[in-house]
């Protein structure tokens, strides 16, 4: 299995199901968490906890790049926010390495792609990780991202 994967399985139930899985590093909630974006749902799965979010709780994405460092981090608002334990997380907020590129075709039913994704999703994808990721988020979810850009500041 590749670091980046866009495949698509069957549920069991005759529903397909969008699969992008990658191990990512996610500052809040902490922890290392194997990421799903299916047709209706975000799943993150860690060692100890497994949240499953609805895309009708994603408010807004966000895509920060950092200046002069190695990580852009993607930010997720949600509204319910996830619980772990007392702790309520209103944000989700990944890591991913600015400049590793993906390289990945999406192998998805036809008929699906053709009526519901022909529009939001490309057939295959050669990009940085954090685009790909947000513009996949993006079409299944039907929400819009914002890129921001942090200017550097001279002293």
């Amino acid at each position: 299995m590749n670091l980046f994967e866009v495949h698509w399985e069957d549920d069991g139930a005759g529903g397909e199901e969008a699969v992008v899985t990658e191990i990512i590093t996610i500052l809040t909630p902490r922890g290392r968490y194997n990421v799903e974006l299916h047709l209706s749902f975000l799943r993150l799965e860690g060692q100890a906890t497994d949240f499953k979010i609805q895309y009708n709780s994603l408010v807004h994405v966000f895509v920060l790049p950092k200046s002069n460092q190695p990580h852009t981090f993607v930010v997720v608002t949600l509204d319910p926010p996830i619980c772990k334990g007392q702790t309520m997380y209103p944000y989700i907020v990944m890591q991913f390495e600015t400049d590793y590129m993906v390289e990945s075709s999406l192998m998805m039913n036809e008929n699906l792609y053709s009526t519901k994704y022909k529009d939001k999703l490309e057939s295959s994808y050669k990009e940085l990780i954090h685009e790909v990721f947000t513009m996949i988020l993006r079409a299944l979810s039907g929400r819009k991202y914002n890129a921001l850009i942090r200017k550097k500041i001279q002293v």
